[in-house]
């Protein structure tokens, strides 16, 4: 009898051993992949922030210096569109994502009005404007719906 309760509670420590691994190995997973994600979203929102500058500089020295020759109107023409393509890709994969989620936090969603505005500017935008327009009326936490017995 003795040796059976030492044996159950041998047991015992030893799930809670392998648990304790199980779920640290979890969360450790779980962990890396949201920060391998945050780090390519940053990644991703630097790049946009770097072209919107090469922009912004090419305009201001083409006004300093009145060179309006057609090399740099195709280059500028170039820029915006890469700029452009950078915009809607970012709008389509984080519009996609938040409206599969059912919502998109308000720090999230002006990121993504700021970067609306400026891919709309660009022109030639009618493709993401429909996913834009459910995007700001997406609610800013996740709501839960409850089932009809919980109504009641």
């Amino acid at each position: 009898m003795l040796l059976e309760s030492i044996g159950n509670q041998i047991i015992f420590e030893v799930i809670k051993v392998v648990i304790g691994i199980v779920v640290g190995g979890a969360v450790g997973w779980i962990m890396r992949s949201i920060i391998g994600k945050y780090k390519k979203i940053k990644e991703r929102n630097n790049e946009l922030t770097d072209l919107k500058s090469r922009v912004i500089l090419l305009e201001k020295t083409s006004a300093a210096n009145k060179i309006h020759d057609e090399n740099y109107d195709l280059q500028m023409k170039l820029i915006i569109a890469a700029l452009q393509e950078c915009l809607k890709r970012s709008l389509n994969e984080d519009g996609k994502k938040y409206i599969r989620q059912g919502w998109c936090t308000q720090h999230d969603k002006s990121i993504y009005e700021s970067n609306y505005k400026i891919y709309h500017k660009l022109g030639k935008n009618g493709v993401m404007t429909d996913m834009y327009t459910k995007v700001v009326e997406l609610p800013f936490e996740k709501t839960i719906k409850k089932s009809r017995s919980e109504k009641v």
